[in-house]
Protein backbone atom coordinates (compact mmCIF):
# COMPACT_ATOMS: atom_id res chain seq x y z
CA UNK A 1 0.00 0.00 0.00
CA UNK A 2 2.82 2.30 0.68
CA UNK A 3 4.19 1.69 -3.12
CA UNK A 4 0.93 2.94 -4.38
CA UNK A 5 0.59 6.10 -1.75
CA UNK A 6 4.09 7.50 -3.18
CA UNK A 7 3.78 6.72 -6.53
CA UNK A 8 0.00 8.31 -6.91
CA UNK A 9 1.43 10.22 -10.10
CA UNK A 10 2.09 6.75 -11.55
CA UNK A 11 -0.93 5.30 -10.26
CA UNK A 12 -2.60 7.93 -12.00
CA UNK A 13 -1.59 8.57 -15.38
CA UNK A 14 -1.55 4.20 -16.17
CA UNK A 15 -4.85 4.48 -15.00
CA UNK A 16 -5.75 7.32 -17.15
CA UNK A 17 -3.79 5.76 -20.57
CA UNK A 18 -5.12 2.47 -19.96
CA UNK A 19 -8.65 3.62 -19.66
CA UNK A 20 -8.26 5.87 -22.71
CA UNK A 21 -7.14 3.06 -24.93
CA UNK A 22 -10.04 0.85 -23.58
CA UNK A 23 -12.79 3.82 -24.06
CA UNK A 24 -10.74 3.91 -28.08
CA UNK A 25 -11.17 0.11 -28.93
CA UNK A 26 -14.44 0.24 -27.89
CA UNK A 27 -15.18 3.47 -29.57
CA UNK A 28 -13.77 1.75 -32.67
CA UNK A 29 -16.01 -0.70 -32.43
CA UNK A 30 -19.39 0.91 -32.48
CA UNK A 31 -18.31 2.56 -35.32
CA UNK A 32 -18.83 -0.51 -37.04
CA UNK A 33 -21.60 -2.72 -34.92
CA UNK A 34 -25.24 -0.63 -33.42
CA UNK A 35 -25.44 -1.07 -29.55
CA UNK A 36 -29.96 -1.15 -30.10
CA UNK A 37 -28.89 -3.96 -32.98
CA UNK A 38 -26.68 -5.82 -31.89
CA UNK A 39 -26.04 -5.48 -27.82
CA UNK A 40 -29.74 -4.92 -27.26
CA UNK A 41 -30.14 -8.64 -25.67
CA UNK A 42 -26.71 -8.11 -23.60
CA UNK A 43 -27.34 -4.76 -22.46
CA UNK A 44 -31.11 -4.97 -21.71
CA UNK A 45 -31.48 -3.53 -18.56
CA UNK A 46 -29.90 -0.28 -16.24
CA UNK A 47 -27.66 -2.75 -14.61
CA UNK A 48 -26.10 -4.79 -17.17
CA UNK A 49 -24.96 -1.03 -18.66
CA UNK A 50 -23.15 0.18 -15.27
CA UNK A 51 -21.74 -3.13 -15.48
CA UNK A 52 -20.56 -2.52 -18.91
CA UNK A 53 -19.12 0.68 -18.10
CA UNK A 54 -17.41 -0.53 -14.84
CA UNK A 55 -15.64 -3.57 -16.44
CA UNK A 56 -12.87 -0.78 -18.46
CA UNK A 57 -12.95 1.01 -15.62
CA UNK A 58 -11.82 -2.19 -13.30
CA UNK A 59 -9.60 -3.39 -15.78
CA UNK A 60 -7.53 -0.21 -15.53
CA UNK A 61 -7.47 0.07 -11.84
CA UNK A 62 -6.14 -3.90 -11.97
CA UNK A 63 -3.59 -2.66 -14.46
CA UNK A 64 -2.81 0.78 -12.88
CA UNK A 65 -1.89 -1.43 -9.84
CA UNK A 66 0.11 -3.72 -11.53
CA UNK A 67 2.39 -1.11 -13.29
CA UNK A 68 2.62 1.24 -10.20
CA UNK A 69 4.36 -2.01 -8.32
CA UNK A 70 6.64 -3.27 -11.11
CA UNK A 71 7.36 0.22 -12.34
CA UNK A 72 11.55 0.08 -12.65
CA UNK A 73 12.41 3.10 -14.83
CA UNK A 74 10.94 6.67 -15.76
CA UNK A 75 12.99 8.67 -18.45
CA UNK A 76 12.94 12.43 -17.82
CA UNK A 77 14.80 13.67 -20.27
CA UNK A 78 15.14 12.69 -23.63
CA UNK A 79 16.68 14.18 -26.76
CA UNK A 80 19.57 13.66 -29.29
CA UNK A 81 22.45 14.70 -27.76
CA UNK A 82 21.64 13.42 -24.01
CA UNK A 83 18.73 11.62 -21.62
CA UNK A 84 18.06 11.14 -17.94
CA UNK A 85 16.96 8.06 -16.52
CA UNK A 86 15.77 7.16 -12.82
CA UNK A 87 15.99 3.71 -12.54
CA UNK A 88 15.46 1.43 -9.36
CA UNK A 89 18.41 -1.16 -8.77
CA UNK A 90 21.52 -1.64 -7.26
CA UNK A 91 24.65 0.28 -7.78
CA UNK A 92 26.94 -2.58 -8.16
CA UNK A 93 24.91 -4.60 -10.42
CA UNK A 94 25.78 -1.76 -13.03
CA UNK A 95 28.92 -1.35 -11.92
CA UNK A 96 29.76 -5.59 -12.72
CA UNK A 97 27.87 -6.81 -14.84
CA UNK A 98 28.01 -10.43 -16.19
CA UNK A 99 28.40 -9.79 -19.45
CA UNK A 100 29.74 -6.40 -20.46
CA UNK A 101 30.04 -5.61 -24.03
CA UNK A 102 30.35 -1.52 -23.78
CA UNK A 103 32.42 1.13 -21.49
CA UNK A 104 30.07 2.10 -19.04
CA UNK A 105 31.04 4.99 -16.04
CA UNK A 106 29.96 4.09 -12.36
CA UNK A 107 29.69 6.98 -9.62
CA UNK A 108 30.94 5.70 -6.13
CA UNK A 109 30.83 8.19 -3.23
CA UNK A 110 33.66 8.13 -0.43
CA UNK A 111 35.47 10.06 1.74
CA UNK A 112 37.53 13.15 1.31
CA UNK A 113 40.24 11.05 2.08
CA UNK A 114 39.75 8.35 -0.37
CA UNK A 115 40.09 5.87 2.43
CA UNK A 116 40.11 1.78 1.44
CA UNK A 117 39.65 0.16 4.89
CA UNK A 118 36.44 -1.46 5.15
CA UNK A 119 35.32 -2.14 8.92
CA UNK A 120 32.36 -3.78 9.81
CA UNK A 121 29.06 -2.04 11.31
CA UNK A 122 29.64 -3.49 14.75
CA UNK A 123 33.22 -1.50 15.20
CA UNK A 124 33.27 1.36 17.22
CA UNK A 125 33.43 4.49 14.98
CA UNK A 126 34.38 2.23 11.70
CA UNK A 127 36.46 4.26 9.44
CA UNK A 128 34.40 3.00 5.84
CA UNK A 129 30.81 1.14 7.12
CA UNK A 130 30.55 -1.73 4.83
CA UNK A 131 26.73 -0.51 4.91
CA UNK A 132 27.29 2.35 2.48
CA UNK A 133 28.21 2.21 -1.13
CA UNK A 134 31.61 3.25 -0.49
CA UNK A 135 32.25 -0.24 1.75
CA UNK A 136 30.61 -1.98 -0.71
CA UNK A 137 32.62 -1.18 -3.78
CA UNK A 138 35.66 -1.88 -2.05
CA UNK A 139 34.31 -4.79 -0.70
CA UNK A 140 33.17 -5.81 -4.17
CA UNK A 141 36.95 -5.08 -5.66
CA UNK A 142 38.32 -7.54 -2.74
CA UNK A 143 36.21 -10.67 -4.23
CA UNK A 144 37.35 -9.54 -7.50
CA UNK A 145 40.75 -9.63 -6.80
CA UNK A 146 41.62 -6.19 -6.25
CA UNK A 147 43.39 -5.50 -2.99
CA UNK A 148 42.59 -2.38 -0.95
CA UNK A 149 46.53 -1.67 -1.39
CA UNK A 150 46.05 -1.30 -5.15
CA UNK A 151 43.34 0.88 -4.80
CA UNK A 152 44.92 3.00 -3.11
CA UNK A 153 47.60 2.97 -5.01
CA UNK A 154 45.61 3.22 -8.09
CA UNK A 155 43.52 6.38 -6.27
CA UNK A 156 46.92 8.25 -5.56
CA UNK A 157 47.88 8.10 -8.67
CA UNK A 158 44.65 9.51 -10.56
CA UNK A 159 44.49 12.54 -8.14
CA UNK A 160 48.32 13.24 -8.52
CA UNK A 161 47.58 13.21 -12.06
CA UNK A 162 44.97 15.62 -11.72
CA UNK A 163 47.65 18.11 -9.26
CA UNK A 164 44.72 17.99 -6.94
CA UNK A 165 45.93 20.03 -3.97
CA UNK A 166 45.50 18.50 -0.69
CA UNK A 167 46.04 19.11 3.05
CA UNK A 168 47.19 16.27 5.66
CA UNK A 169 44.84 15.69 8.47
CA UNK A 170 46.76 14.98 11.21
CA UNK A 171 44.17 14.04 13.73
CA UNK A 172 43.25 11.07 11.83
CA UNK A 173 44.49 7.62 13.66
CA UNK A 174 43.94 5.41 10.75
CA UNK A 175 43.46 5.14 6.66
CA UNK A 176 44.84 8.05 4.61
CA UNK A 177 45.92 11.82 6.07
CA UNK A 178 45.86 13.49 2.85
CA UNK A 179 42.53 15.31 2.48
CA UNK A 180 40.76 16.57 -0.49
CA UNK A 181 38.05 18.89 -1.04
CA UNK A 182 34.67 18.16 -1.92
CA UNK A 183 33.51 17.44 -4.70
CA UNK A 184 37.40 15.71 -5.67
CA UNK A 185 36.94 12.94 -8.42
CA UNK A 186 39.42 10.13 -8.84
CA UNK A 187 39.17 7.77 -11.81
CA UNK A 188 39.90 4.49 -11.76
CA UNK A 189 39.35 1.50 -14.33
CA UNK A 190 38.00 -1.79 -13.61
CA UNK A 191 37.33 -4.03 -17.05
CA UNK A 192 35.09 -1.61 -19.14
CA UNK A 193 33.78 0.38 -16.17
CA UNK A 194 35.32 3.40 -14.93
CA UNK A 195 34.65 4.42 -11.82
CA UNK A 196 34.62 8.27 -10.50
CA UNK A 197 35.20 8.17 -6.72
CA UNK A 198 33.63 11.19 -5.51
CA UNK A 199 34.86 13.07 -2.57
CA UNK A 200 31.38 13.70 -1.02
CA UNK A 201 31.79 13.55 2.60
CA UNK A 202 34.54 14.70 5.34
CA UNK A 203 34.55 12.89 8.67
CA UNK A 204 35.12 14.00 12.06
CA UNK A 205 36.72 12.59 14.76
CA UNK A 206 34.23 10.00 15.45
CA UNK A 207 34.40 8.84 10.98
CA UNK A 208 30.91 10.60 11.20
CA UNK A 209 30.40 12.50 8.13
CA UNK A 210 29.34 15.83 8.10
CA UNK A 211 27.59 17.87 5.14
CA UNK A 212 25.34 20.32 4.32
CA UNK A 213 22.53 20.88 1.98
CA UNK A 214 24.74 23.68 0.09
CA UNK A 215 28.27 21.50 0.07
CA UNK A 216 26.17 18.99 -1.23
CA UNK A 217 24.54 20.75 -4.18
CA UNK A 218 28.14 22.12 -4.88
CA UNK A 219 29.80 18.36 -4.80
CA UNK A 220 27.20 17.28 -7.27
CA UNK A 221 27.61 20.27 -9.55
CA UNK A 222 31.83 19.67 -9.67
CA UNK A 223 30.46 16.17 -10.27
CA UNK A 224 28.53 17.42 -13.82
CA UNK A 225 31.15 19.52 -14.99
CA UNK A 226 33.57 16.24 -14.58
CA UNK A 227 31.27 14.22 -16.55
CA UNK A 228 30.38 16.68 -19.37
CA UNK A 229 34.78 16.90 -19.53
CA UNK A 230 35.10 13.22 -19.05
CA UNK A 231 32.52 10.81 -19.35
CA UNK A 232 33.27 10.74 -23.61
CA UNK A 233 29.21 9.83 -24.50
CA UNK A 234 29.63 6.79 -22.13
CA UNK A 235 26.62 5.73 -20.25
CA UNK A 236 26.84 7.06 -16.50
CA UNK A 237 25.18 5.63 -13.50
CA UNK A 238 25.01 7.65 -10.11
CA UNK A 239 23.27 6.49 -6.98
CA UNK A 240 21.36 9.03 -5.05
CA UNK A 241 23.71 10.68 -2.40
CA UNK A 242 23.57 13.05 0.28
CA UNK A 243 20.93 10.84 2.58
CA UNK A 244 21.89 8.29 5.50
CA UNK A 245 25.32 7.85 6.23
CA UNK A 246 26.50 11.04 4.10
CA UNK A 247 24.53 13.30 7.40
CA UNK A 248 22.92 15.87 4.76
CA UNK A 249 19.77 16.21 7.31
CA UNK A 250 17.78 15.21 4.27
CA UNK A 251 15.89 11.81 3.37
CA UNK A 252 16.24 10.05 0.65
CA UNK A 253 13.40 11.55 -1.40
CA UNK A 254 14.77 14.73 -1.16
CA UNK A 255 18.35 13.68 -1.82
CA UNK A 256 16.92 12.31 -5.50
CA UNK A 257 15.01 15.50 -5.73
CA UNK A 258 18.28 17.71 -5.18
CA UNK A 259 19.96 15.21 -7.73
CA UNK A 260 17.45 15.57 -10.80
CA UNK A 261 16.95 19.19 -10.26
CA UNK A 262 20.30 19.73 -10.37
CA UNK A 263 21.06 17.23 -13.54
CA UNK A 264 18.24 19.07 -15.09
CA UNK A 265 19.55 22.14 -14.92
CA UNK A 266 22.86 21.59 -16.07
CA UNK A 267 22.04 19.24 -19.25
CA UNK A 268 24.05 21.42 -21.44
CA UNK A 269 26.90 20.81 -19.41
CA UNK A 270 27.00 16.85 -20.37
CA UNK A 271 26.42 14.41 -23.58
CA UNK A 272 25.06 10.91 -23.05
CA UNK A 273 22.81 8.81 -21.05
CA UNK A 274 22.35 9.85 -17.29
CA UNK A 275 20.73 6.64 -15.12
CA UNK A 276 19.91 8.04 -11.73
CA UNK A 277 19.96 4.92 -9.69
CA UNK A 278 17.56 4.47 -6.22
CA UNK A 279 18.49 1.56 -4.32
CA UNK A 280 16.22 -1.27 -5.25
CA UNK A 281 15.09 -1.43 -1.12
CA UNK A 282 14.13 1.62 -1.13
CA UNK A 283 10.93 1.61 -3.64
CA UNK A 284 8.61 1.83 -1.13
CA UNK A 285 10.65 5.30 0.39
CA UNK A 286 11.38 7.01 -2.59
CA UNK A 287 9.35 7.24 -6.20
CA UNK A 288 11.05 8.12 -9.43
CA UNK A 289 7.50 8.85 -11.05
CA UNK A 290 7.28 12.20 -10.21
CA UNK A 291 9.31 14.10 -12.29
Amino acid sequence: MRRLLINKKVLRNSFSHVLGIEYTIISTILLFFSVSDDFGMILDSTLKKIIALAIPIFIAVIVAIIRTYTYRKNKILDDTQRSITLRYGDLMTYAFPCISRKERIVVVNVNTTFDVLVEPPSYINPLVSSNTIHGKWIERMQREGVCPEKLNEEIKKSLKEQEVICENNDTKTKGNIEEYPKGTIAKYKYKRTTFYLLALSKFDEKNNAQNTKEELRTTILKLIEFIGKNSQGYDVYIPVMGSGYSRTGINDEMALEMLVSNLKLSQNEFHGNINVVVYEKNRDKVSIGGY
